[in-house]
């Protein structure tokens, strides 16, 4: 029987309910990472132990010393790794080197919950098999995961050096025209959201998946455009005017706040007339 091919890339939807395509960790930079930082684990574990002075407490029955050597073990084993990749946003020395992360299903930084629970199945699967069953598991996983990702609900991906930061998408002269004049009366600030969090990573999402995406959004903020764009504008260049007029109406009418609020306050100060 053999193991199934790992797709390189694995479709995830995000909180605001945007597909992102990822590439997942091969099973081989998930074993090398994993056997670094085990490795790392085993010798602070064994520094820890071996500081305590046990040639004058000799006495393994005694609960004082099994009360240290468990608490010890338990911190090394469950505790420190999980605080590691919670306090490094999934990106432990093993995963550095090998360009890895733990991310959650959604794609979003994993959780201390989240982390203690890998490191508690971990326990099992990678300390009691010495990795055997991790790297089984993950070898005939669709997306490489170890048991510990399954109950927590997270994935290792490769992580992709950071692109330089795209432009606006450009506008052209007459769609900038009717983005300085529309106004969206009304338009749910998740709807913007997600339309902003669209063109941050467009880029990243599967050319099927991005179209289909931005037409969705452009046909839900053109429901509060008035006027309605030029007609055959394209989606993206769409978002990217709307989210433009709905900056510049939000400046606005922050702008015409402020205004008031000032002319009511000197309104409330000033002496009445006649008083000096």
């Amino acid at each position: 029987m053999n193991a199934p091919d790992l797709p390189p890339n694995t479709v995830i939807t995000t909180g605001d309910g945007v597909p992102l395509e990822l590439e997942t960790a091969t099973v081989f930079s998930r074993m090398l990472s994993g056997l670094i930082d085990y490795s790392l684990l085993t010798i602070i574990i064994l520094l820890t132990l071996g500081s305590l002075d046990y040639t004058t407490v000799v006495d393994f029955n005694d609960p004082q010393t099994k009360a240290i050597s468990t608490l010890t073990i338990a911190i090394g084993l469950v505790f420190l790794p999980a605080l590691v990749t919670a306090a490094s946003g999934g990106r432990t020395i093993g995963k550095l080197i090998t360009r890895t992360q733990v991310v959650r299903a959604d794609g979003g930084s994993i959780s201390v919950r989240d982390a203690l629970l890998r490191s508690l199945v971990g326990i099992g699967e990678v300390w009691m098999t010495l990795g055997a069953l991790a790297t089984i598991v993950a070898a005939f996983s669709k997306t490489g995961s170890r048991m510990g990702d399954l109950f927590a609900g997270t994935l290792v991906i490769r992580r992709i050096p950071a692109r330089p930061r795209q432009r606006n998408t450009p506008l052209s002269p007459e769609v900038e025209h009717w983005a300085s004049n529309a106004t969206f009366q009304g338009a749910p600030a998740s709807l913007v959201n997600a339309a902003a969090t669209h063109l941050a990573v467009m880029e990243k999402m599967a050319p099927a998946t991005r179209e289909e995406r931005s037409r969705t959004l452009a046909a839900q903020l053109r429901e509060y455009a008035t006027p309605h764009p030029p007609a055959e504008t394209a989606a993206e260049m769409f978002i990217a005017a709307a989210l433009a007029a709905i900056a510049r109406n939000g400046a606005q009418a922050a702008q015409a706040s402020l205004k008031k609020n000032r002319t009511t306050s000197s309104r409330a100060t000033a002496l009445p007339y006649g008083l000096e």
